[in-house]
């Protein structure tokens, strides 16, 4: 059964949004339903589920950005009731579903809006007065005015667009009800709505020459020229400039009192439509096209399509009609096909990929502002934007992690690999799911001037494209330089591409030229020897010659020729020439906001610049169409014109919620380097955020280049030191530190500055593992904030258990607790609790360590990103009391919230966990593989201590499978690792590794260098389980050795080490010193260690290879010729080999089971008289 549905269901998006079912106002609780809702009202075509994904969470994964968008449509319902479903129309496809919002049932203002402003459009004002009435009704103020998404960047873009379209419409209304009204004669309510005018855009010269003339007309003479005083103020100080010709003659008519005969300069004739500009004689479009391979080329790119040769590549010099074929070749082609072309010019060459982003930004709004979808491809639609918004956020996150491009032959850095990689892997697969199966040509222009990594992107997406329905179209000037070159030489190798030349002109074009324009054969021939047949100074050159006076010089120079065309511009294609120029690239709104200009003007000049082949157009994009009219242009502007207008860029491009770097550059130009300064910073948290650590560091070093302020200048040194602490750079940490501490002694106004500086000394120590230095510098760091620094207080007491000063431990921590208690913040409360748990554990009290996390849970939001960080410390706790099925569990669940949440290193940290619990309970493979993508996770971020510890974990693993050629190598990575950001106890353990490793193997010689530096650094960094550890480890090696007295007292070293610890797990350290004993022929000592490591084990059970120690008492009982009980403790030890055997790799498993085996059968012959005085147990 249907419900009914009421015609008085409204829905107004223009202004505040509002909804009525029935008149009563229903209100919404959250924005992303009522955003949702006005995407959908504004689309006619159904929308997938997948753009509403992207458009509202860019940077979630896929799985998470359709969760929130079920949620949110389920909270649509809820708010609107059963009339959701019927007006929010979903139909079901193979995969997913299409949205369509039904305006059969529901009132739309801004449709209703944009219908009633194309009909005003279409008619002459006096006739439509009527509709601008009820159109100005609807338009209550900025569309979905006080509804802001920051988290959602492209919804943010999406709306800007269409709030300026919105009222750039209402604005049309608005001049175009002045002149209804001044038609009529209703002179004063023209007045008034042209004054409503200028509150929209006060630097419309076209209002102001219309309110110039309507005071006068009705007698106040005074009020016109203040206005036009106005006018002229407000030009010079927002944009630099003098007002129009027309405005001026107007002001003059006023002042000569002749305003009637001016009405033609505030009212004139309606212009042409947009789109269809007035052609001038001296146009260069009125030239002889040049010859091109048109026909030729247009069927070298019909057969491309699904071809083994997907790459037509068209070279040649400026002029010679690139640009043109580009766009005409696919609009002669006899399918439907999708183009998507950029420029390299429009994209700096120092963004890495920025050309491949640029094509994934303009395939993905032309798929989000699609109106209208062929019949047969709306089913797919959704199919193409799964995996294009799979794709996506992973790209938008690795893009900005690259190095900055500072020279063509840079090396790329062996850590960018694993990124690169996976990058060039999802770019074509992000291409090819965006053109869904249609015929797509992908224009390249101007390739030479693109990023090496650009190229090297569209390297890769050639061979990819071979056989599918994409065609690459690439123009460049020359191929002559690397990387182009080889690209190029590749392709053709491969047959991959067609190639064209297009070569300078001939004489005879020249002159052909010339005569066209009409010039005299005299002159058309010295122009020809002047360029020498170069097609864009030709051009240009013919251009100005035919532009000029009578009998004036020829331009000597392709910039002389530039330079007099630029001076015969009028006044609003001078104003746009100047502003294209500063933005190097802009959208037609930005062109208008700037020039000051109604957007009929803006179109109508932009229009003529690209029949002059001044400017080219790439959708709503302009770009000034070569690098030479630019520099000309620029050279014409005083400097003060000049800063003005990136001072007004800047301006705008904010409201337009610009990328910052861009905004930034603006403001470096305009000198407002302060201004410039703080938005690096923001560019440089934005990047860390992202784990983009050297794109932060370069945009820090930016703004220190520019700042002045103090205040700002500690920031940035701040911020220039937190990312080399995460990225483990020690060495450069150091100086940076000493930046810093300079930086505070000479701001003596700022004591609160030393505080920060110690607290900052004291993480640097910490993390060097120089805990007196770390106590030191805490301490003092405690003093400036009267310890109240809840932060500053945990740290303290983390350097001082690691220094073993338990009591000062307890005391920092209370003081943390009063502190964090004192603040009534919960997230303090919880790294509170986090850090006694850390205590705790260190004390090995794990009861109190687990009642710590239980508090740390009761204040800790769901939301909160210290929820997985809780999970985490769970899991490794359960660890401790060997419950790997629970540490497992744990780790999962906080891999997928840090992974859920975009925290990539504390995934990767959860991967680690995961690892060592899988490894424990015998799923080795999977330890191994989960060590794998922690790996990949820090190296992808370049973290290299992460990737050093997942090295050092997956050693170890290799080593349980019995595969030590592979766990030395693992460890020895991680010892160069550790080796490269200076971290003295990262490389003590890897030391240690390798040692252990080689010792297994049986090289106790070997292994005896990497053991003592393992034991020095341990001494040297007072780690005393290490110290224990490499001790047992290094008795071993001497034992291999024969050197049995050296190694008896290293394990009794190691022994006394682990006793002061408090360590119960000395079983197998026991275990090895009784062998010891036992070879030197002590067996009373080798009978009271090895009882005592049966005891050992007995407390501590769940010890790694327990056989071990059974199978040690075993030889002892044996050399003491207590038979019986040698074969029991044989009989143990096979039976411990049993339990652990889904614990073991197959390899290791089969060699204990072979020498258990052996050494039961001699034990069975000795108790069958056979062999009455067997050897010692092998």
């Amino acid at each position: 059964m249907t419900t009914a549905i009421s015609p008085q269901f409204e829905l107004h998006l223009l202004g505040a949004p509002r909804f009525w079912a029935a008149q009563q106002e229903v209100t919404f609780q959250r924005r992303q339903p009522l955003a949702i809702m006005a995407v959908l009202a504004l689309h006619d075509r159904a929308v997938t589920r997948d753009e509403l994904s992207y458009l509202l969470w860019p940077d979630a994964p896929q799985t998470v950005a359709r969760q929130r968008l079920r949620r949110s449509l389920s909270q649509l319902r809820q708010t609107i009731g059963v009339i959701a479903d019927q007006i929010v129309i979903s139909t079901s496809q193979v995969h997913s579903s299409l949205l369509r919002f039904n305006s059969e049932h529901c009132r739309v203002d801004a449709r209703e809006f944009l219908r009633l402003s194309q009909h005003v459009r279409a008619l002459p004002p006096p006739q439509s007065l009527s509709m601008i009435a009820e159109a100005a009704t609807l338009y209550r103020g900025p569309l979905l005015n006080g509804i802001e998404l920051e988290e959602a960047p492209e919804f943010e873009h999406w709306l800007q667009q269409q709030r300026y379209h919105f009222e750039r419409l209402y604005f049309d209304v608005i001049v175009r009800a002045i002149d209804g009204y001044a038609h009529i004669g209703d002179l004063p309510r023209a007045l008034a709505v042209a004054e409503q005018a200028l509150v929209i855009d006060a630097l419309s010269e076209e209002v102001h020459r219309k309110i110039m003339w309507l005071y006068a007309k009705l007698g106040q003479r005074s009020s016109a020229i203040r206005q036009f005083a106005l006018c002229l103020d407000l030009l010079e100080r927002e944009l630099a400039v003098r007002p129009d010709s027309a405005t001026v003659e107007l002001y003059q008519a006023i002042v000569a009192e002749q305003i009637e005969s001016a009405r033609a300069l505030a009212f004139p004739q309606p212009v042409l439509a947009p789109g269809k500009p007035a052609h001038s004689a001296r146009t260069i479009a009125s030239l002889p096209i040049p010859p091109a391979p048109i026909d030729e080329m247009t069927t070298a790119v019909q057969a491309a399509f699904g071809s083994a040769a997907p790459v037509i590549w068209v070279e040649g010099p400026a002029g010679a009609g690139k640009s043109w074929l580009a766009r005409t070749v696919p609009t002669r082609l006899p399918f439907a096909r999708q183009v998507w072309m950029v420029s390299a010019r429009t994209v700096s060459s120092h963004t890495p990929f920025g050309l491949m982003r640029a094509v994934l930004h303009t395939a993905m709004l032309q798929r989000l502002n699609e109106a209208h979808s062929p019949s047969g491809i709306a089913t797919q639609l959704d199919l193409w934007m799964s995996e294009a918004t799979r794709v996506l956020p992973e790209l938008r996150a690795l893009f900005p992690q690259l190095l900055p491009v500072r020279n063509q032959n840079d090396e790329m850095p062996a850590a960018r690999h694993a990124g690169l990689a996976r990058l060039l892997q999802a770019l074509p697969r992000a291409l090819l799911a965006l053109a869904g199966g249609q015929p797509t040509v992908v224009i390249f222009e101007d390739l030479d001037e693109a990023d090496h990594l650009s190229i090297e992107a569209i390297r890769w997406l050639g061979s990819v494209c071979r056989g599918t329905q994409t065609v690459l179209f690439i123009t460049c000037r020359t191929a002559d330089r690397e990387p182009l070159a080889s690209v190029l030489a590749e392709l053709q190798q491969q047959a991959m591409v067609c190639y064209w030349r297009l070569p300078h002109f001939d004489q005879a074009t020249v002159l052909q030229y010339g005569q066209a324009a009409g010039l005299a054969p005299e002159q058309a021939h010295t122009i020809w020897q002047a360029t020498g047949g170069a097609p864009l100074a030709v051009t240009e050159m013919i251009h100005a010659a035919a532009g000029a006076a009578a009998g004036a010089a020829l331009p000597t120079s392709l910039a002389e020729a530039i330079q007099q065309q630029l001076c015969a511009l009028d006044a609003a294609e001078r104003r746009i020439m100047e502003t294209i120029a500063v933005l190097a690239s802009s959208s037609i709104d930005v062109i208008q906001q700037m020039s000051g200009r109604n957007p009929a003007e803006v179109e109508q000049a932009c229009a003529r610049l690209c029949l002059r082949n001044w400017l080219s157009q790439n959708a709503a994009q302009y770009t000034i169409a070569h690098p030479e009219i630019r520099a000309v242009t620029l050279a014409s502007l005083t400097p003060a014109r000049r800063q003005s207008l990136h001072r007004q860029a800047a301006s705008v491009l904010r409201q337009m919620n610009a990328e910052l770097p861009l905004i930034a550059n603006h403001l470096e130009q305009a000198e407002q380097i302060n201004e410039a300064a703080e938005l690096w910073l923001q560019v440089a948290r934005q990047a860390r955020s992202r784990y983009a650590h050297e794109s932060a560091l370069a945009a820090v070093q930016r703004g220190l280049g520019l700042a002045t302020d103090l205040h700002l200048l500690f920031q940035l040194l701040c911020e220039q030191e937190d990312i080399l602490h995460e990225q483990g750079r020690r060495d450069e940490q150091a100086s940076a530190l000493a930046a810093l501490d300079q930086f505070c002694e000479r701001s003596p106004d700022h004591p609160e500055w030393h505080g920060v500086f110690y607290a900052r000394r004291g993480r640097y120590a910490l993390a060097r593992n120089h805990w007196p230095e770390a106590i030191d510098a805490l301490r003092r760091a405690t003093a400036y904030t009267l310890h109240y620094d809840v932060a500053t207080l945990t740290l303290l007491a983390r350097a001082l258990w690691h220094h073993q000063d338990w009591s000062a431990a307890e005391e920092a921590l209370q003081q943390a607790q009063q502190a964090a208690q004192q603040q009534s913040q919960p997230d303090l409360l919880v790294r509170y609790w986090l850090a006694r748990a850390d205590y705790e554990q260190a004390r090995e009290r794990f009861a109190a360590a687990e009642e710590a996390l239980q508090r740390a849970i009761q204040f800790v939001d769901p939301q909160s990103p210290l929820l997985p960080e809780i999970m985490l410390l769970r899991g490794n706790l359960a660890t401790v009391r060997n419950d790997f099925v629970t540490a497992l569990t744990y780790g999962q669940e906080a891999y997928q919230l840090f992974d859920r949440r975009g925290i990539p290193d504390r995934a990767a940290a959860a991967s680690v966990l995961i690892a060592r619990a899988q490894a424990r309970l015998g799923q080795f493979a999977e330890a191994l593989a989960a060590y794998e993508r922690a790996y990949a996770g820090y190296a992808a971020l370049r973290l290299r201590q992460g990737m050093a510890a997942s090295r050092v974990n997956a050693a170890t693993i290799a080593l349980r499978f019995g595969d030590f050629a592979s766990g030395i190598r693992l460890a020895t990575e991680a010892h160069t690792l550790f080796q490269a950001i200076n971290d003295a106890r990262g490389m003590c353990v890897a030391a240690s590794n390798i040692g252990a490793a080689l010792v297994w193997q049986g090289h106790g010689a070997n292994a005896e260098h990497w053991l003592r530096d393992s034991l020095a650094r341990a001494q040297a960094l007072q780690l005393p389980v290490q110290q224990a550890a490499a001790l047992a480890n290094l008795g071993a090696a001497l034992l291999q050795q024969g050197r049995l007295e050296e190694a008896r007292m290293t394990m009794e070293q190691g022994l006394t080490l682990r006793a002061m610890q408090g360590l119960l797990d000395m079983s197998i350290d026991r275990a090895f010193l009784a062998i010891a004993c036992l070879r030197l022929g002590d067996n009373a000592a080798a009978d009271m260690h090895s009882a005592q490591a049966v005891r050992d084990l007995e407390q501590a059970p769940a010890v790694e290879h327990p056989q071990q120690i059974w199978f040690a008492r075993a030889q002892v009982l044996r050399a003491l010729g207590r038979y019986d009980e040698a074969q029991s403790a044989l009989q143990m030890a096979m039976n411990d080999l049993q339990r652990e055997q889904h614990q073991l790799p197959p390899a290791l498993h089969d060699r204990f089971l072979t020498a258990f085996t052996f050494n039961q059968a001699i034990l069975n012959a000795h108790t069958a008289d056979i062999w009455p005085d067997p050897p010692a147990l092998a």
